[in-house]
């Protein structure tokens, strides 16, 4: 050891002695309602902030005694024993708050200690944080320091990411890569995976690919891109697409939820309309029907909003539920009455199919038809699971055991297929919900129900303002009324 080094040494050890004895203490801070005598020079070499107090003369305190506000009684204790020591009390549970206390007092050392400590603790989950925390207190370091590329992923493809739309999403992105453009425009095809464009606004879509050059770069881009101008230009199939990226997060205003119209049930009104909120998995009372359809009616969803038409009380009805306004309102009557039928919307037009399929390759009387991103597949009451399509027709693909009902909904959800209530072989009415891989065929019973067994004509999965998600389903009182 040198001179210098044991100079130091000792230097150290006496300060430490002076703060555990107490020997020679000449000034008193009042910490919450706790007491610490402290010595002055020792502070002031530390601080500048205590450093110009003491020099003062403490005219701001007659009494002699010196108040700190907004310092916990624990952090200035552990500020004490930093400068005392030199002792490294930088921890998880501390380091934000001393780095707040070590800035108020212009503590140099600590405010490094606290700077280094966060930065290597740095995460997806607490970056956003640490950004702002470096900013405010002026910690250029904590305040620069940047997310790699996976970390950055982590974080736009979080369903619970925080921010008023995908937009702002996507310019931190750019704006990531515009730091360090050599090294990172690599990266843009992996991050565009996760960047919801589907759900950012048509113009800024048109933006982005001109000005950003998106449809000059790989192939992935490409892809992305070609999917968010589908999901714009093609409303009448949005509920139809699968990919996380055209899912909302669960900060927004907006749901997807399973709307289900009661008609003929014996367990609610047959005007009743409810719906599963997937976000919150609960049940939700939406604005009623207008008239009683009756059974065998059909219902078909354009971007989203809702048609039901037909029935077997009110053949030639068609009306439209606004997702936005939460009411129903009636179109144009139909041509021809319809029971029993099908309803699809495709482009700008809404078909009303009735009749059988002979392209089929058995009888399929009463299944049911969901299409995820282009695939069509068809479920029969025996639990057949039929995929159809233009270059090879119609070819039975797998079978869901046990399932054997009629009268189910089924609708598409983030690639799966919910199936909900129905009537079994033995007549009675159930309120299950099975989640399906309509490529495997195999299905899982979800812990969430329907509210009451009931038979399904129509059910449909959509998007809606969480605003109108405010009155939860009551069967007792909805009997009652």
């Amino acid at each position: 050891m040198s001179w210098h080094q044991k100079y130091l040494e000792t230097l150290a050890e006496g300060i430490k002695y002076l703060w555990n004895t107490g020997h020679f203490a000449d000034a008193t801070i009042l910490v919450g309602n706790k007491r610490f005598r402290c010595h002055r020079a020792v502070l002031a070499a530390m601080s500048p902030h205590f450093d110009a107090t003491f020099s003062r003369g403490m005219r701001d305190n007659p009494d002699g005694v010196l108040t700190l506000l907004n310092i916990d009684v624990t952090t200035f204790d552990s500020i004490l024993n930093f400068m005392y020591t030199g002792r490294d009390v930088v921890c998880t549970e501390n380091a934000e708050n001393l780095l707040r206390a070590a800035t108020t007092l212009q503590i140099k050392g600590m405010i490094t200690r606290c700077e280094e400590y966060l930065m290597e603790n740095l995460s997806e989950k607490n970056c956003i944080t640490m950004w702002k925390l470096g900013r405010t207190h002026n910690c250029e370091e904590l305040e620069d320091r940047d997310l790699d590329v996976d970390e950055l992923a982590t974080i736009i493809r979080d369903d619970d990411l925080v921010v008023p739309n995908e937009e702002l999403v996507c310019e931190a992105v750019f704006r990531w890569l515009a730091a360090d453009t050599e090294n990172r425009s690599m990266h843009l095809a992996n991050l565009i995976e996760h960047m919801r464009l589907p759900l950012v606004s048509p113009e800024y879509l048109l933006n982005i690919s001109q000005q950003r050059g998106l449809q000059k770069e790989d192939i992935v881009c490409r892809v992305m891109l070609e999917e968010a101008k589908r999901y714009h230009m093609l409303p009448a199939r949005r509920q139809e697409f699968t990919s996380k990226r055209a899912s909302y997060r669960n900060s927004y205003d907006l749901e997807e939820v399973l709307v289900v119209l009661t008609g003929g049930s014996s367990q609610a009104k047959p005007t009743d309309v409810i719906c599963f909120s997937f976000r919150q998995n609960k049940w939700f009372t939406l604005a009623p029907l207008p008239y009683d359809p009756g059974v065998e009616f059909a219902a078909c969803t354009y971007a989203n909003n809702i048609y039901l038409s037909g029935g077997s009380r009110k053949w030639g009805k068609l009306f439209k539920y606004n997702s936005e306004s939460n009411d129903w309102r009636e179109c144009e009557q139909m041509a021809q009455g319809r029971s029993r039928h099908g309803m699809v919307a495709v482009r700008d037009s809404i078909y009303v199919i009735g009749g059988y399929n002979r392209n089929l390759p058995f009888a399929c009387r009463l299944t049911r038809t969901v299409v995820c991103d282009g695939h069509v597949f068809i479920l029969t009451t025996d639990g057949d699971v039929i995929e159809f399509s233009e270059e090879v027709g119609c070819r039975t693909i797998g079978k869901i055991e046990n399932f054997g009902r009629v009268h189910f909904g089924a609708v598409q959800y983030r690639g799966q297929v919910i199936l909900i209530g129905g009537k079994r072989r033995n007549d009675t009415e159930c309120d299950t919900m099975l989640s399906s891989d309509p490529l495997r065929a195999g299905a899982e019973t979800l812990p969430d129900k329907m509210p009451f067994p009931n038979v399904i004509d129509a059910c449909v999965k959509t998007v809606i303002n969480g605003y109108h998600l405010h009155q939860e389903f009551n069967k007792a009182r909805m009997i009652k009324e």
